[in-house]
């Protein structure tokens, strides 16, 4: 797991760096669909938010009022969200010694 490479300042940092892009994606992509130009693929948006920019996805639709509707994608972000936390969940898990894999 990327903790075990990174450690978690690092892992914090890139959380913190792709959350930034990620957003900045939000922003980039709500503007285009106001000016009816080629968009931002969806695909794009949930693969920055899967590397780590989730954060940054929540953000982007509360402040862009951006994707908020559309239901598909909101269910594929909340599954990413879970994901995330998950294999944190299981990480901490790991380490206090309550999951061994032999």
């Amino acid at each position: 797991m990327l903790l075990v490479l990174f450690g978690p300042l690092q892992l914090l940092l890139l959380y913190i760096a792709i959350s930034l892009l990620t957003l900045l994606l939000y922003g980039l992509d709500k503007q285009k669909a106001i000016k009816q130009h080629r968009r931002v693929p969806e695909s794009t948006l949930h693969l920055f938010a899967l590397l780590f920019g989730w954060p940054g996805a929540l953000a982007g639709r509360q402040m862009f009022r951006h994707k908020t509707v559309k239901q598909p994608f909101t269910a594929i972000l909340y599954l990413i969200i879970v994901l995330h936390l998950l294999l944190f969940t299981a990480y901490q898990f790991l380490q206090q010694g309550y999951l061994q894999f032999s």
